[in-house]
């Protein structure tokens, strides 16, 4: 890479929030980056900096962060479906206006997930598939039957307390108590809120 990384530009793209970071001349594909559960695009702002000469995308997928929008109903935006309509959505868009540049999704966590789900539902109106899928960490749940695992004890917080408690119960089981305890009351306010997205996904 040479010079400073370009800089980030925002957008709106059908309700979702999405960065991007795009030099004047970029490498051949474009690269969109899928967060996980409870997680968003600034999550990847180091990543989109250390790909210098990559035309790179990241968003807020629905029912978080820039994406979350509090008068849609309970639970919208949390279904893998819906998820993985949106990437291809976002994968469009990242193409250019003739839809001709290569795109490559790269997911972490349930992000993974979300970017096999997109590349095994390519329909006929998908012009530009993606050329290549990455997944880092992502939880293969036709694999997992044990109700210990993060997602299950999840599920049974929400069905005795609410979204909201199993937002913070997840958020606590991944990134530790003390983590919770040193964000803002906005903040935690802000991750209880996603909790219907992350129970509709879970």
């Amino acid at each position: 890479m040479s010079g400073p990384p370009a800089p980030i530009t925002e957008h709106r793209v059908d309700g979702l929030a999405v960065t991007r970071r795009r030099p004047d001349e970029p490498a051949s594909s474009t690269v969109v980056l899928v967060h996980g559960a409870m997680d968003r695009a600034a999550s990847f702002g180091r990543t989109m900096r250390r790909l210098g000469d990559i035309d790179v995308v990241a968003y807020d997928r629905r029912g978080y962060g820039g994406s979350l929008d509090p008068t849609a109903p309970q639970g919208e935006g949390g279904a893998i479906a819906q998820h993985a309509r949106d990437l291809l959505t976002v994968g469009s868009w990242a193409a250019g206006p003739r839809n001709d540049r290569p795109v490559v999704f790269v997911g972490h966590s349930l992000g993974g997930l979300v970017g096999l789900v997109a590349s095994n539902a390519i329909g006929p109106d998908q012009h530009n598939p993606p050329s290549a899928v990455g997944a880092f960490e992502a939880p293969l749940p036709w694999l997992e039957d044990d109700d210990h695992t993060s997602g299950a004890m999840t599920l049974q917080v929400d069905r005795e307390q609410g979204p909201e408690a199993a937002a913070e119960f997840f958020y606590r089981s991944m990134v530790g108590d003390r983590t919770w305890e040193r964000i803002s009351e906005r903040d935690r306010q802000q991750r209880r809120a996603e909790g219907p997205a992350l129970v509709s996904e879970l």
